[in-house]
């Protein structure tokens, strides 16, 4: 079986496998880790031979380190039997790790140098009351006879770099099965059912590929809680800044004040404030100048009698007191034919007497 993942590596066995493979070694998977690292200095290959009724894990990395002294995490159970590199043995040394890992050097290790890690140990027994919450917590590497995980992160194998690609070969003597996450490329699978020596699907296959998906999930949550979070990790701060104590004026300049005072004498033009005041004007005292002004003659025209330069009050009042004067019969108003000049006459035939002006002008 042959497949490719972008993925931490991992890997889950199962019982019940086909029994034309119970004596013979099983390669489980062709990995490539994060596209991209196709580079021959970040390829992990990995011997891994497990056996589950023991639980007896042996091992052998083959890898090309990054710095001298290579250093790396492996789970507490398993221990470095033997490193070299370049035909040469080298010195490993453990050293206090992480809860549940311990952190090895390899003494003498060269960058660029091929180097062989040899490991082996008993992993801890498969604990089959984990749910799927459990799951999603930091495992360690558990084997058994009911079934095999290897969660990526519980120190099963030496980490070369942050980003590298791997190729693993698993030999499982009994009835296991190997199953990794990833793109599938090949596969050999068993014979179908009713075919001459097949045996019914493991029904603990789909549980198998749920804890891949959970552990995926798991990992994938990891990396979103190292994401700085608002109020866990920083805080909104408010800073005050003082404004400046001396005023800052604006710079204005002679084209701007003379286009605001046209703007200020443009809408004094559009408010006009008109004052009418009164004038006291007698009809009586209007009526007696026109006698006055007919006394003595016999016919004078409409339009003599009225003084347009002291204005229209006085030309109403003018008016007005022809008509009273011909209301009272002491004017007569006469034109010769239609559209004919009008004249004025007194009523009397030569002139008012001075008895009839004194009485007009006392009234």
């Amino acid at each position: 079986m042959t497949a490719r993942v972008v993925a931490p590596l991992s890997a889950t066995l199962s019982a019940r496998m086909s029994a034309r493979l119970a004596s013979a070694a099983l390669t489980a998977a062709c990995l490539l880790l994060a596209a991209g690292l196709a580079r021959a200095e970040a390829l992990l290959e990995l011997d891994v031979s497990l056996d589950p009724a023991s639980r007896a894990f042996k091992a052998s990395a083959r890898l090309n380190p990054a710095e001298r002294d290579f250093r790396f995490l492996l789970h507490e159970s398993l221990q470095v039997t033997g490193a070299s590199a370049g035909g040469r043995a080298l010195t490993a040394d453990a050293q206090t790790g992480p809860a549940g890992l311990r952190q090895w050097r390899i003494r003498g290790a060269t960058a660029g140098v091929p180097l062989q890690i040899d490991y082996a140990g008993q992993l801890p027994p498969l604990d089959t009351g984990r749910d799927h919450r459990g799951v999603l917590q930091r495992m360690p590497p558990m084997s058994s006879p009911e079934g095999s995980f290897l969660p990526a992160g519980s120190g099963w194998y030496p980490q070369a770099h942050r980003m590298f690609g791997y190729r693993v070969q698993l030999s499982l003597p009994g009835e296991q099965r190997g199953l990794v996450a990833g793109r599938l490329l090949a596969e050999t699978l068993p014979a179908r059912p009713g075919e001459p020596g097949a045996e019914p699907e493991d029904p603990r296959a789909e549980l198998v590929r749920r804890l891949l998906e959970y552990e995926q999930i798991k990992l994938a949550a990891m990396r979103l809680n190292q994401v700085p979070q608002y109020g866990r990790d920083f805080i909104r701060a408010q800073v005050y800044i003082e404004q400046s104590l001396q005023p800052r004026f604006p710079d204005v300049d002679l084209a701007e004040l003379q286009q605001a005072w046209r703007d200020i004498v443009r809408r004094a033009k559009l408010v006009q404030h008109h004052h009418i005041s009164r004038e006291a004007l007698s009809v009586r005292e209007y009526m007696s100048r026109v006698l006055k002004q007919l006394q003595g003659q016999r016919f004078v025209p409409f339009e003599a009698v009225f003084a347009p330069e002291q204005g229209s009050a006085v030309l109403v009042v003018t008016f007005i007191a022809l008509l009273e004067l011909a209301k009272e019969s002491l004017l007569e108003i006469t034109q010769a034919e239609a559209f004919a000049p009008i004249y004025l006459r007194l009523t009397y035939s030569s002139a008012l007497p001075v008895q009839a002006l004194k009485t007009v002008e006392a009234n």
